[in-house]
């Protein structure tokens, strides 16, 4: 049936090989069917009006070869093929351990093949038939949806490893907060600095109940803003509070940058100079 509307289509794009080819595209799919004309039109209508570049594939098979050498942002999947299931290359693929966002585009609109697709890890799922243009214009969509979805999920990933690697290997002394103020983590910069062996030791201090902030700063603190300061850390009033309990009351302070947000959490950090005399220590340039 869609062969069929693909080719009564009127306003159809004329196939272009130089823009399969050479077409430069923000995404790069693969799109897998049995049947010729499906794959063909699913490819230039993308192309042409989407600005979506696609690889073609026969067969599950052929997909599975193609997938070896080349990385998709995202696989447009016919459901009943001959050789193998659209289901089963979604299982071999993800088997693999690949995680490439994974479409099914079937004529088949029975509840149990929806259920299958997504059980088995699909992202997402759309109709064959019905006006071509709006049909590949959600197919578009979807790609690219689903495609910017996991890009950004990769990039936040890569973001938070490379902070982890920061926060424990800095020299710099970062206490982590929650918008509420209370102590989650310190890095183990932070432990050397106040003498304890882990954020444990330290756990349950509240920010907010710091006698060393001044309350101006603090106030500035809950509403969001990025305050720095420059004082004389008393390990000996926090410690008569009650505040927090430390192995060593031998270090502190003077100077620390703070930035509170008000939905998400507050970081603090404390550079340390080492040679200045302990009661209380300057840092270098301030970044």
């Amino acid at each position: 049936m869609l062969q069929k509307i693909i080719r009564n289509d009127k306003y159809r794009p004329e196939m272009n090989r130089t823009i399969l080819q050479d077409h430069t595209s923000a995404l790069h799919v693969l799109v897998v069917d049995d049947e010729e004309d499906v794959r063909l039109a699913t490819a230039e209508y993308l192309a042409v009006l989407h600005n979506i570049k696609a690889d073609l594939a026969g067969s599950g098979e052929e997909a599975l070869l193609l997938l070896l050498n080349t990385r998709y942002d995202a696989i447009i999947s016919d459901y009943e093929m001959e050789d193998m299931s659209g289901i089963d290359l979604l299982k071999t693929i993800r088997a693999r351990g690949d995680d490439t966002p994974f479409i099914i585009f079937t004529g088949r609109g029975r509840e149990e093949v929806v259920i299958a697709a997504f059980e088995n890890g699909a992202d997402g799922y759309v109709m064959k038939g019905g006006e071509i243009r709006s049909q590949f214009a959600e197919l578009a969509q979807k790609v690219t949806t689903i495609a910017q979805k996991k890009q950004t999920e990769k990039a936040l990933s890569e973001i938070q490893d490379q902070f982890a690697e920061i926060y424990i290997n800095s020299p710099i002394a970062i206490e982590l907060y929650d918008k509420d103020g209370r102590l989650l983590d310190i890095n183990p910069a932070c432990c050397d600095l106040f003498g304890v062996h882990s954020s444990d030791d330290v756990r349950g201090f509240s920010l907010f109940d710091d006698p060393n902030v001044p309350k101006e700063r603090l106030e500035a603190l809950k509403k969001g803003e990025t305050i720095r300061y420059r004082s004389v850390f008393d390990f000996d009033l926090v410690k008569n509070l009650n505040l927090y309990t430390t192995s060593s009351g031998e270090k502190f302070k003077s100077l620390y940058n703070q930035q509170g947000r008000k939905d998400n959490h507050r970081s603090a950090d404390y550079p340390d100079v080492s040679w200045r005399p302990p009661a209380v220590r300057i840092p270098g340039p301030y970044r």
